[in-house]
């Protein structure tokens, strides 16, 4: 993952999830689709991890979630949208870089 520490992590309902978010597992969110009860989130690697995933870089992945299961999602340097200020955010944390050692952020 690019960069370690310092990155800010958070969880909204997946029916908010927008594309141009990050996931915290470091994926982007390239499309969101609503259906019934469902939300389908098509991922792919982000576009500083090739390297690491390469095979990735060309295939997509589509996680489904309920429309209210919070989705953990983060934010790089890289990363397009920023929902952490989103009213329905909510676990907002910094990486500090140490196992097991976040920082709690206060809401917006």
């Amino acid at each position: 993952m690019a960069g370690v520490g310092g990155e800010l992590f958070y969880a909204v309902p997946a029916e908010c999830i927008e594309p141009g978010t990050s996931t915290s597992d470091g994926y982007d969110v390239q499309a969101v689709h609503l259906w019934d009860g469902h939300v389908a989130v098509t991922v792919h690697i982000r576009r500083g991890e090739a390297a690491l995933h390469p095979a990735a870089r060309v295939e997509a992945e589509t996680r489904v979630h309920l429309r209210r299961e919070l989705v953990e999602l983060g934010v790089f340097a890289d990363t397009e949208v920023n929902m952490s200020t989103h009213p329905e955010a909510t676990n907002l944390r910094r990486w500090n870089g140490r196992i097991h050692c976040w920082d709690a952020v206060a809401a917006p």
